[in-house]
């Protein structure tokens, strides 16, 4: 199912993005921005489908998370820039650059098709808040995610991931952010980073989850440190 469901969305992403590029031709660039926002987000899908290869599927925890990301707009347009990331000769600042333009259309895609209210009770039109140059940038991150997703897919093998690693994938975000806005988190981290030479920031998180957050301990109350 994976198989089909990236090379499905490998092949919709390049359908999405031969008219995002037709409509912006047109100087049409609210469809334009729009399309290519839905073929960045079906590159991401491909990828985590790949991705998801590596994993325990046979954990039902990780096959619904899987599930879940393939519908969350965030994760779909991080994941279509990974590869494009990876990419050999890729500089901080043009790694940076993509990083903007991928938090842009990720705030921007649903203001790109609908008429809507501000803060401000102020209604807002798309033709009003998209700018060419935002369509036409893109367009060209879509495209250049698409083809590095796609040379990178051909060309290796999903990562294997560790039961920490998938452990990782499904505990819940809120929780997650919530445990690592404390001193006490940190302070195992640190714990745990003197500890060996080389560490796996997963493995850490999931450790201090299982030992303290999920219990309701504390590491600097335990008499650990």
């Amino acid at each position: 199912m994976l198989h089909k469901y990236l090379d499905a969305a490998l092949i919709n992403a390049s359908d999405l993005l031969i008219e995002a590029t037709d409509f912006l031709s047109k100087e049409r660039y609210t469809r334009s921005y729009f399309l290519a926002c839905a073929s960045l987000e079906e590159t991401g899908k491909a990828y985590l489908a790949f991705s998801a290869m590596g994993r325990n599927l046979n954990n039902p925890g990780v096959e619904t998370a899987v599930k879940i990301s393939f519908e969350d707009h965030k994760s779909k347009i991080a994941s279509a820039m990974i590869c494009l990331l990876r990419k050999n000769g890729v500089t901080k600042e043009k790694a940076e650059e993509f990083m903007n333009l991928g938090l842009h259309i990720e705030r921007g895609r649903e203001k790109s098709m609908y008429v809507d209210i501000n803060e401000k009770n102020e209604i807002t039109a798309p033709s009003e808040i998209i700018r060419p140059l935002a369509a036409f940038d893109a367009v060209r991150l879509a495209k250049d995610c698409l083809e590095t997703t796609g040379e990178y897919i051909l060309k290796n093998k999903p990562d294997q991931f560790t039961a920490s690693q998938d452990k990782f994938l499904c505990i819940n975000k809120k929780k997650m952010f919530k445990m690592i806005n404390t001193q006490d988190f940190w302070d195992f981290c640190i714990d745990q980073m003197k500890e060996r030479e080389t560490f796996d920031m997963t493995e850490i998180f999931v450790k201090y989850h299982d030992l303290y957050y999920c219990k309701a301990k504390s590491f600097n109350k335990s008499g650990s440190r």
